[in-house]
């Protein structure tokens, strides 16, 4: 870990391509967003009042342009740049949403969003007319695997309509997306750019999957029960590692107990599990003890130490650490855990080692899933952090390098090799 660290703050600035060190920069630059067209109100005290179209900043120095000028019920749809705006003038404007939110909070303008509602069954059978105010900031949101966006457009998702976000771009490993945004699918690591048509909170995003990169409210945390439930996390683990039954029971009736305190909602917990996950551990739990009582994992071994006889035991931590290693850039760590444990087991019982070094080796090797973006941890960061998928290929190999040369030093010297 020490080591990982130290490489990774020496060299990867070196390694890694310049872009990454703009991922911060403004959002309008950033994705290059379209225009938009939205209606602003003058309010009170604005220092714009009283000053005529071309003496206003709002196109010399907010790049916005005019389109219309409603006041009262006489709109003027071609103002003129002599027209003196008033306190109560509602501007329609064009320009980058940057902008638009930057002539929000410099010149006191407020966005207005007008808009008919059908009437309820109890209501009259005219039409209402419902002001919404809402923020015009951009903000990026992480999709992540268990989001409920996944797999569908912004349109199959309601986005809009029912999540009260306004889709205006998607990052996709590097690439921006603007056009024809209702038709595409969302998937997990892409970066969405939206607006928040209400009040939104992270618990909001939370529930949809969704993690905010700029934090844009205050977490709501339920306090009084973290004591709760640290003693149960700590009671859960500690009963666990002393009993002869498996520690999973345990954190399993850890789980529930937070459920049943209230430290955890019903609905949390169902968003948590990682359905998918587990059933592909299970399967492929099923496919390492099927290659063991079929025999495949004994031959295998047996094959396996044939070839390496004459060799030391270096050589075959490293043979066993290397297939591992290039196996889980493709499978999970979990998946190539569990096919390469009962192999390397076989191995090491048939040439007379320490089984529990070769676990360790396959164990250490199974974890470094560093060279491809594949991994759930690394996909989240692959399009935040504006990396290339060779960005991966580089730090990965090297680190890799560093965990083989620790394991041959260090396992053979703790197990007797």
């Amino acid at each position: 870990l020490i080591c990982g660290v130290i490489y990774l703050f020496v060299l990867s600035r070196s390694i890694l391509h310049k872009d990454v060190d703009n991922a911060d920069q403004n959002l309008g630059i950033k994705y290059d967003l379209r225009s938009y067209t939205s209606e602003l109100s003058i309010e009170a005290g604005s220092s714009i009042c009283n000053q005529t179209l071309a003496d206003s900043p709002l196109s010399r120095e907010m790049h916005l342009n005019v389109l219309g000028v409603l006041r009262g019920e006489d709109p003027v749809l071609v103002p003129r740049s002599t027209l003196l705006l008033q306190e109560g003038d509602r501007l329609v404007v064009e320009g980058n949403l940057q902008d638009l939110n930057d002539a929000l909070q410099k010149y006191k303008l407020k966005f207005e969003d007008e808009r008919e509602v059908d009437p309820g069954p109890s209501d009259e059978a005219t039409t209402k007319k419902k002001k919404r105010n809402f923020d015009l900031a951009l903000h990026e949101v992480l999709v992540s695997p268990r989001s409920l966006l996944v797999g569908r457009t912004p349109r199959e998702a309601y986005l809009r309509n029912r999540r009260r976000l306004s889709l205006i771009a998607i990052n996709r490993q590097g690439v921006t997306l603007r056009n024809d945004l209702s038709d595409v699918r969302i998937i997990p690591g892409d970066i969405l750019v939206v607006q928040f048509l209400e009040t939104i909170d992270n618990q909001t995003l939370d529930n949809l999957g969704l993690i905010p990169l700029q934090e844009h409210t205050q977490q709501r945390f339920r306090t009084d029960l973290a004591p709760l439930a640290a003693f149960i996390f700590i009671f859960s683990l500690l009963i666990g590692s002393v009993s002869q039954y498996p520690i999973a029971l345990f954190t399993l009736a850890g789980a529930v107990a937070m459920v049943i305190f209230g430290v955890l909602e019903r609905d949390e917990m169902y968003r948590t599990i990682e359905w998918r996950v587990l059933i592909f551990i299970g399967a492929i739990l099923c496919l390492g003890k099927g290659m063991g009582s079929s025999g495949t994992a004994a031959l295998l071994g047996e094959t396996l130490a044939s070839l390496f006889e004459q060799l030391g035991p270096q050589y075959i931590i490293a043979f066993f650490f290397i297939l591992t290693f290039f196996l889980t850039q493709l499978l999970s760590n979990q998946a190539t855990a569990v096919v390469m444990i009962p192999v390397a087991v076989q191995t090491a019982s048939t040439l007379h080692f320490e089984p529990m070094g070769m676990i360790m080796a396959v164990a250490i090797a199974s974890s470094c899933a560093f060279m491809t973006p594949f991994e759930p941890a690394l996909m989240l960061v692959y399009g935040a952090g504006s990396y290339r998928f060779f960005d991966f290929i580089k730090l990965g190999f090297f680190l890799g390098l560093i965990a083989l040369t620790l394991a041959l030093m260090i396992i053979p010297t703790i197990w007797a090799l």
